[in-house]
């Protein structure tokens, strides 16, 4: 098709009649200029970083970046926790899987399988050489954790009224109703025959106010 104006204006501009040429002329749109409105006269910056489109002096980005410069990635993935964005699609590291890489294969870790996990008392580390070792939680050692370090443990083992933690030293953590290093004095004390209710109750906590009664 035959157009008035020189390549109809490049598509940067407009074609329009010139009353004082009697002519037809292009008139750019901004950032264009030339005859034919080829010429960009409108820079980006850093020229969109080789990342997207200059148009009129402002980058328009590909896909995957964004930015005035078209420089800031665009993880087009979300969180791949224990993985890379590749096109779209999380790539995840060894032993972990699912589309966001964040379930580990525990079975296939064959190095932390051969130290038993650190026996539940630890953390389980790869030396990146294909074998493992354990970061044993405080009160434990060996090379699997699974040796107390503190052989004294808690005092009589806590009388049969608590648990004994070792961190961050041995210590009784008493159940409720019962107090002491030990855990060995009743909060409702044994004032008679040196028994706690007298040997005849249990001694509980009141829901209101945090007081203990015997329950006989």
């Amino acid at each position: 098709p035959t157009f008035p104006c020189v390549q109809n204006c490049s598509a940067h501009g407009t074609c329009a009649f010139s009353e004082a040429t009697q002519a037809h002329a292009c008139e750019c749109a901004a950032g264009y200029s030339g005859p034919d409105c080829s010429v960009v006269t409108g820079s980006c910056p850093n020229s969109c970083s080789g990342r997207g489109l200059c148009e009129a002096g402002n980058c328009s980005c590909s896909e995957g970046f964004s930015g005035s410069a078209c420089s800031t990635a665009v993880n087009m993935c979300g969180n791949c926790n224990k993985g890379t964005c590749s096109s779209e699609t999380c790539e995840c590291s060894e032993l972990y899987y699912g589309p966001a890489c964040a379930s580990y294969n525990a079975s296939a870790d064959t190095a932390c399988v051969a130290l038993n996990f650190c026996s539940g008392f630890g953390v389980c580390q790869a030396d990146g050489q294909g074998g493992a070792s354990c970061t044993c939680f405080e009160g434990f050692g060996g090379i699997m954790c699974n040796q107390v370090e503190n052989v004294q443990g808690c005092p009589s083992f806590c009388s049969g009224h608590g648990r004994c933690s070792l961190v961050q030293s041995p210590h009784c953590v008493c159940d409720s109703g019962y107090g002491g290093i030990a855990c060995n004095e009743s909060a409702c004390g044994a004032a008679t025959n040196g028994k706690t209710c007298n040997g005849k109750g249990v001694c509980e906590v009141l829901e209101e106010g945090g007081t203990h009664e015997c329950v006989c």
